[in-house]
């Protein structure tokens, strides 16, 4: 679950009543399911957003154009500009701590489950 990013292209929901869950993180239970999913969209599939990462990464709430959204968007935070993961894979190199947009300082960082940390650089 930890790579999955969701990309939605002409995604009509007219067909579902109104108050109807369109996209839920955590699917498959594990932790990382319900923080590191992203979903993405060029055009309206998103209810206008360009990227909706989960309610867990709270650092995106204070990015100019990102809002958190009701449950329709299982609580997920839209942003209007394009969202991207990073993602480094190696050997154990210890401790890797970056920053920008989206990321909370370590002293904010959640670590209890299901976040573990995730939502820090």
């Amino acid at each position: 679950p930890c790579n999955v990013q969701y990309y939605l292209e002409s995604i009509n929901w007219q067909g579902l009543p109104p108050n109807s869950k369109r996209i839920r993180f955590g699917i498959n239970g594990e932790d990382e399911a319900e923080v590191l999913p992203i979903f993405l969209s060029k055009d309206d599939s998103l209810g206008g957003a360009r990227a909706m990462v989960s309610r867990y990464m709270k650092g995106f709430e204070k990015v100019e154009g990102c809002q958190k959204m009701d449950s329709v968007w299982d609580e997920g935070i839209a942003c209007k500009k394009p969202v991207r993961r990073l993602n480094i894979w190696t050997s154990d190199i210890g401790s890797v701590n970056i920053s920008g947009p989206g990321f909370v300082s370590k002293e904010e960082m959640n670590k209890s489950p299901p976040v573990h940390g995730g939502d820090a650089g």
